[in-house]
């Protein structure tokens, strides 16, 4: 990969979406987070 490279939104998804499709995602933490943040607002 060179610095030169320009991504665009739909590949940032992409690559976002098979990092997060590879590691292993805890989805309670995630809910108990966004959870929070809404009780916030």
């Amino acid at each position: 990969m060179t610095s030169s490279e320009i991504f665009t939104p739909a590949h940032e998804e992409n690559v976002r979406f098979i990092y997060e499709a590879f590691k292993p995602i805890d989805l309670s933490d995630l809910k108990r987070r966004s959870t929070q943040d809404a009780k916030k607002s």
